[in-house]
């Protein structure tokens, strides 16, 4: 029949006419409508048995709701109920058909969101596993392993596979705040788990699209929607297989010994899971790594204008970016791990140097001509300070976040924090042939002063 439909100039009549003839018929429509969603939503081969894993429906009614579509999908089934659902996915007129407005008021019309059921119950099928370290005890490359199929499929059943490749998917298709307190507990408990059985289903490289798709519908999120951990969690996950997906997709255990163990160890992700992986490591590597990931971050979208440079606080925390239109523009910051947009600074642009506080609570950006001191909490502006040798080359805080000093050429000022004021100044001898030397030593002197 789906040969009629489709070289039919009247194509949506029939297919009108052929739902509502089974529908009209069956003896269970609720149910039948429920796996026709599931079918028409996924796009992908599902069998009797994960339909009715997902759905929590008997797997006899699922069967016989099969076998009522197949009459009209496919007159020829004989009983092949995978065949009735693969010619109903691949035909995706028929789904969208289901899913339009011109299915509207029907009993067979599919709503959207339903996708929100079916990542709901994908995540709640992950979080029903007890994270498990090897769970198919492979100990080499895949293609190493003899018996490989046979170990992923003694562990991993048809409706684990399918939520471990396909949640996000559903997820990022309907935007429903009740699905955070899931993925919060998702990505804090079973994201190394996923991505062993993601490993282990050979779904890695799509799983790497998936969450970039997945980061940007959190970054689209409203604030209060989604939390700061989770949406920091999610990056870090993100950044986890943008650095180890290779040896991840080439064997399983590798989400620890190539993943795990080289994590930086002051990432968000890495303490998360100390707690449930430390002490199950063969090893940990603690010297000679980052304490945190790299200047690798997700680039944030500003309105209306071109960040012509940008620049770290030398503690990794914010990164500040100048707009192009120098004159007049903004500058704007960033949170340096996970590219949160955090705000603009009215009141001034191209800074070019910049320093968080030893106490976090404030940092001091330079141009060629002042420094100001920000708060770091509202970014609100504390004072700006113009020095009287008419420039800034360099600049410290002190240890104890009272002075700041700052230098050009020869001439060295001391400010106060508290008050903004210029307490005290200096200029420095140039020896001949030598100018500026003392700019890269202000940090020594401000510590010592």
């Amino acid at each position: 029949m789906i040969r009629t439909l489709e070289s039919d100039s009247n194509v949506i009549k029939q297919y009108r006419n052929a739902f509502s003839s089974i529908y009209k018929q069956s003896k269970h429509p609720k149910e039948l409508h429920a796996v026709v969603s599931a079918i028409a939503l996924t796009q992908a081969r599902l069998t009797p048995v994960i339909i009715s894993n997902l759905l929590g429906l008997d797997i006899g009614t699922v069967r016989a709701s099969i076998q009522e579509l197949g009459h009209v999908i496919d007159a020829q089934h004989n009983g092949r109920y995978d065949s009735t659902i693969s010619r109903l996915k691949t035909h995706k007129s028929v789904s969208s058909f289901l899913l339009s407005e011109q299915s509207l008021g029907e009993r067979f019309h599919v709503p959207g969101r339903l996708h929100v059921v079916l990542a709901s119950r994908c995540l709640q099928v992950i979080l029903s596993h007890e994270p498990t370290i090897n769970i198919c005890d492979v100990y080499d490359l895949h293609d190493k392993v003899p018996d490989f199929e046979d170990k992923v499929k003694s562990k991993i059943s048809p409706t684990l596979r399918y939520s471990v490749a396909s949640w996000i998917s559903h997820f990022v298709q309907y935007k429903d705040a009740g699905l955070i307190e899931l993925l919060s507990r998702f990505v804090s408990s079973h994201a190394f788990f996923w991505l062993e059985c993601g490993s282990l289903i050979k779904s890695i490289k799509p799983i790497i699209d998936q969450l970039d798709i997945l980061w940007e519908a959190i970054a689209r999120a409203p604030n209060d929607i989604i939390d700061n951990k989770t949406n920091a969690l999610v990056w870090n996950i993100r950044r986890f297989l943008q650095e180890f997906s290779e040896p991840i997709a080439a064997s399983a255990p590798q989400v620890y010994n190539s993943g795990y163990v080289f994590t930086p160890k002051d990432s968000l992700i890495y303490k998360t899971y100390a707690s449930a992986l430390e002490d199950k490591m063969p090893f940990l590597v603690t010297a000679g790594l980052p304490r945190t990931w790299d200047s690798a971050w997700e680039p944030s979208r500003v309105s209306n204008c071109l960040i012509s440079g940008a620049i770290v606080t030398p503690q990794g925390e914010y990164i500040l970016g100048s707009d192009s239109d120098w004159k007049n523009g903004d500058s704007s910051v960033w949170d340096a791990f996970t590219g949160q947009y955090y705000g603009s600074l009215p009141y001034g642009a191209n800074f070019k140097t910049a320093r968080l506080s030893n106490d976090r609570s404030f940092f001091v950006a330079s141009t060629r001509s002042r420094l100001i001191i920000c708060d770091a909490n509202n970014y609100s502006l504390r004072h700006t300070l113009t020095p009287t040798s008419g420039g800034v080359q360099s600049f410290a805080i002190t240890d104890d976040d009272t002075k700041i000093v700052s230098g050009y050429g020869d001439t060295v000022d001391i400010w106060d924090v508290a008050t903004g004021e210029r307490e005290s100044g200096l200029t420095l001898p140039r020896p001949k042939g030598r100018c500026n030397v003392y700019i890269s030593v202000l940090t020594t002197f401000a510590r010592s002063n």
